[in-house]
């Protein structure tokens, strides 16, 4: 099964999400702009949640959000399945979301995204 370039991008740039911390606040944005770009690649409609501790406490967890849309459950598990092995990192998926988050959704779908992520990490620090 063929590699998504989405991983591609991924492994070149793990080290630095796990630091995303130490970034400025606009490194921050740039760095999770391109994460959710990449992964727009492979399927738009799939939504990463990143949970990396500040403090280096625990693993980092990336998480593909499918928000209650079970069609595209095929495309999670290959990016799942085609995910190389990471011995630092926690990924998965979930299906959830509740109906203020789905309308959230709905507006300014990429710079929401960020600031989703960013609210986050934040919640970490």
């Amino acid at each position: 099964m063929k590699t998504p370039a989405f991983w591609r991008w991924f492994t070149a740039n793990e080290n630095k999400l796990k630091q995303i911390h130490t970034l400025p606040k606009s490194g921050q944005e740039e760095l999770l702009y391109w994460l959710n770009k990449h992964l727009e690649y492979h399927n738009p409609r799939i939504k990463p949640q990143l949970h990396i501790s500040a403090d280096n406490n625990g693993p980092p967890t990336l998480t593909f959000a499918v928000y209650s849309d079970h069609e595209i459950r095929a495309s999670i598990l290959h990016l799942l399945e085609t995910a190389p092995p990471y011995k630092d990192w926690i990924i998965t998926a979930s299906q959830d979301e509740n109906l203020d988050e789905s309308s959230k959704r709905q507006q300014s779908q990429e710079e929401q995204d960020i600031q989703d992520l960013i609210k986050y990490l934040d919640s970490y620090s």
